[in-house]
């Protein structure tokens, strides 16, 4: 299955056939206005291609291990696959209840946000590592952009999480009911998500196909991979 995926990844029409299922998703996402809605399911559209992004994240992240075997890119493999699991199991969720049950506590409107929370953490352990692994990654910094839009992507995907809730003067300004604004934030928020992980997923193919150029055609003073 592994080399499967990873041979599609890897084919010349992968990134622009990502991207027109990823805008197609989305389309038919805000063109329904249904609640609960029909796309937004676990294990609905947006959830399984979110987490086949992820786990592309992933293969695509030790791909690019076994060519320069620096710990950064097996971290950020791994890291990509507990993602993934997390997106198809909905581990945040499950976290946030057990949260409130071994404390004993109902939710309220602030402790509902715990799982947003988990979610933000999982960002900021990332921005940890990728600047633990500095020195790798500057030889990747054709694709600085590429991760920014990434990371950015996730996390407005987290603030319209955290404030979906709280957005009634917006929708009362707006002139739409509450119950359809929270409809259209979380579109929105499901949105910013495939947009994150395409954009993990093109960075990352980006990043095995500079590895896959000539030397000449790379940097000339790159940095060695440093010893793991």
């Amino acid at each position: 299955m592994r080399e499967r995926i990873l041979g599609v990844a890897l084919a010349p029409w992968f990134l622009s056939s990502l991207a027109a299922i990823n805008a197609l998703v989305f389309t038919l996402s805000v063109s329904i206005p249904d609640d609960p809605h029909p796309f937004l399911d676990e294990w609905g559209p947006v959830s399984i291609l979110s987490g086949f992004q992820l786990l592309v994240c992933g293969i695509l992240a030790l791909e690019i291990y076994k060519l320069r075997p620096a710990w950064i890119w097996r971290l950020i493999g791994w890291g990509f696959f507990f993602l993934c699991a997390d997106e198809m199991l909905q581990l945040h969720e499950s976290s946030d209840r057990l949260i409130h049950w071994i404390l004993g506590v109902q939710q309220t409107r602030i402790t509902n946000h715990l799982d947003d929370v988990i979610v933000g953490l999982y960002g900021l352990a990332g921005l940890a590592a990728l600047f633990a692994g500095r020195a790798e990654i500057v030889f990747f910094r054709r694709q600085w952009w590429l991760f920014a839009l990434g990371f950015t992507g996730f996390a407005v995907m987290v603030a319209f999480d955290l404030m979906g809730g709280d957005l009634g003067a917006l929708w009362s300004y707006l002139d739409v009911s509450a119950h359809q604004g929270k409809v259209w934030a979380e579109v929105v928020e499901e949105g910013f998500k495939l947009a994150g992980g395409f954009f993990c997923v093109t960075a990352l193919r980006k990043c095995w196909d500079m590895l896959q150029a000539p030397a000449s055609r790379l940097y000339p003073n790159a940095p060695p991979v440093p010893a793991e």
